[in-house]
């Protein structure tokens, strides 16, 4: 899985841990209050994702 789709409102946790595939998550997820566990995830860019958050921020 490279990508996590859109999540259900009303998830709380995500534990995405040791998935050597992924590389990003939706933008919709970002805006939720969701605890993420991405440990190990060492493809997923974190970089985009906090661009995406201050954008949203500004």
């Amino acid at each position: 899985m490279k990508e996590l789709p859109e999540l259900p409102p009303s998830l709380c946790i995500l534990s995405a841990r040791d998935c050597e595939s992924l590389e990003t998550i939706s933008s919709s997820t970002l805006s939720q209050s969701i605890r993420l566990n991405l440990a190990n995830c060492f493809r997923f860019d974190q970089n985009a994702i906090m661009e995406d958050m201050q954008l949203k921020i500004q």
